[in-house]
């Protein structure tokens, strides 16, 4: 009886059978399930791009404007000249920072999570402060400083 228990093997198949689903039946959850936050990350990363883009590109129309004023009243005729801009406190759940370049006429938008978008501007008459904003701060305005003949951001 002992031999013939040994050598049964029928219930064997049964077991390693279930085994064998309910592992394949856990790998293909966690592989769909890890493609799905694959997917979300690369959706959040191009919403932040996208409004990056849209944020830098009116922050270069509106220092394009600053810079047409001055030029057009002339240096002498504007002593200050402050305007006014918001930017959003997050974007994609993201706080971020702003850096203006003086060098490159440049906007480089930044967030936590290292997405990072770069925006060209063109001023022909004055220079822009080298300087970094973020976004948790309040009150943004470009602020024409005509002794220095700079645009400072703040």
């Amino acid at each position: 009886m002992i031999k013939r228990f040994l050598k049964d093997d029928s219930a064997v198949s049964v077991s390693v059978g279930s085994i064998l689903i309910f592992s394949i039946s856990v790998l293909a959850f966690i592989m769909i399930m890890n493609s799905f936050f694959s997917m979300m990350d690369q959706t959040e990363e191009t919403v932040t791009r996208e409004e990056f883009e849209t944020y830098g590109n009116d922050m270069a129309l509106q220092l394009t404007s600053v810079d047409t004023i001055i030029s057009n009243t002339g240096k002498e005729g504007v002593n200050s000249l402050k305007y006014d801009f918001t930017i959003p406190n997050k974007v994609a759940g993201e706080y971020y920072s702003v850096n203006f370049s003086n060098k490159s006429n440049e906007i480089t938008f930044e967030s936590q999570n290292h997405v990072k978008v770069k925006v060209p501007y063109s001023v022909c008459n004055t220079q822009v402060e080298k300087t970094t904003i973020y976004s948790s701060s309040t009150n943004h305005y470009f602020f024409y400083n005509s002794s220095k003949n700079l645009i400072e951001v703040h």
